[in-house]
């Protein structure tokens, strides 16, 4: 647990509380840790969450499927990373996502609604309430960032927004991203075969420079 500790000191969620608070919250939110194998699923969509989830270790992702089967990623999760945050406060709306593992990955869930609903008044509750707020609303901007790739005209725009975004978030024009070709294809929804392309045809144009997740703007 001292391991996991360090992830959840480290994480925004409990920015500026200490290792002892963060018992406390704990403790108010009836945490549980599970495990999950590669490609299990967390959570499917229509269920109705009382839980959120903070990821130990491992990967995994938010994703949208279509009557078809057809996958789009909503965001990926990485270590530290919070998910099914808002339908927890919600807990009678059901999911329009479904969340899966994509590695072997381990979870610590917290009822949010224990620790917001609580009577106890603490410095480390408040300090928790204003970093889920914080974390919603960075949330709710990236979504806004999405739509703004999806609403581009074509598939060569879609990459250019995407990467230029990605450039000024690291702040140098040379950077990785944390997606590969198929979970790029997949945020940005469109076909991989498609995607790789047209980052060819830009590398040629003398646009980029890549090499597998590594990129760099000219």
């Amino acid at each position: 647990m001292k391991k996991n500790k360090d992830i959840l000191i480290d994480s925004i969620l409990f920015k500026n509380i200490n290792e002892e608070q963060i018992n406390e919250i704990l403790k108010l939110g009836t945490f549980n840790i599970k495990e999950y194998q590669k490609d299990e699923y967390i959570y499917y969509k229509e269920d109705t969450v009382k839980k959120f989830g903070i990821l130990l270790s491992g990967k995994a992702s938010i994703i949208k499927e279509d009557y078809w089967g057809n996958k789009n990623i909503v965001a990926n999760i990485n270590k530290g990373d919070l998910f099914a945050e808002i339908f927890s406060i919600l807990d009678d709306e059901p999911l329009n996502v479904s969340v899966v593992s994509t590695e072997n990955s381990s979870i610590l869930f917290i009822n949010i609604n224990n620790i917001l609903n609580s009577k106890q008044n603490t410095e480390a509750i408040n300090i928790f309430t204003k970093n889920i707020l914080k974390i919603i609303s960075k949330k709710t901007l990236m979504l806004n960032k999405k739509i703004e790739y999806l609403s581009k005209r074509n598939l060569r725009d879609k990459i250019l927004s995407f990467l230029s975004d990605q450039a000024q978030l690291n702040g140098v024009k040379s950077f990785h991203i944390p997606l590969d070709r198929q979970q790029m294809a997949d945020f940005l929804a469109v076909d991989r075969s498609a995607l790789s392309r047209e980052l060819s045809n830009l590398k040629k144009e003398g646009l980029i420079k890549y090499n597998k997740n590594h990129f760099t703007l000219i």
